[in-house]
């Protein structure tokens, strides 16, 4: 069983796969576009995976991590609801709207799209700076973004797209050094 101190790791990971549910060829990409399967069940194999973990609180005293010291966040709500479907009911998942000013010892976001250039809204709102700091700033000890493995990949066209991109890249970069 490992310990989680209160520093704050960032891991930055890819879930592989591509996504699920098309109805309608229209309606199914903007399905695909707002909820991803694999990113879900990925979430929900960490969330097990994290629940034989340990946290030493604050106090000093370590205790189990549970559930309720887990936030979940995407970006869209068609997410949201695929997420609340594959994880326990004891986890809390929402946008990053909804824990703003909340915190935990673990933070969880999924970015939900598979490429950049294909995010609805468009890549100034999936890739935020100000939305994505809110996100893993809710983490008191780790923070995980899942994210697709094509994400990053893509033609950027503009400058700003390549400055918003540029966000995630440094945060993975970040991680694994």
């Amino acid at each position: 069983m490992s310990t989680c101190t209160w520093f704050m790791c960032l891991i930055v990971m890819s879930a592989v796969g591509t996504f699920a549910a098309r109805a309608t060829e229209a309606e199914g990409r903007a399905t695909a576009l707002q909820a991803q399967l694999d990113e879900a069940d990925a979430i929900a194999h960490l969330v097990a995976a994290l629940r034989s973990q340990s946290v030493r609180r604050k106090n000093g005293e370590v205790t189990p991590l549970g559930l309720a010291d887990i936030l979940v966040v995407a970006p869209y709500n068609m997410q949201v609801n695929l997420l609340r479907q594959r994880l326990p009911d004891d986890v809390k998942v929402g946008t990053i709207d909804k824990f703003q000013g909340q915190e935990a010892p673990v933070v969880i976001l999924s970015m939900t799209t598979s490429r950049g250039e294909d995010a609805p809204r468009g890549t100034a709102f999936l890739f935020n700076r100000n939305r994505f700091n809110v996100a893993i700033s809710r983490a008191q000890c780790l923070a995980i973004v899942v994210h697709s493995g094509e994400l990053l990949e893509g033609s950027w066209r503009r400058i700003d797209d390549l400055r918003r991109l540029n966000l995630l890249a440094h945060a993975a970069s970040v991680a694994t050094h």
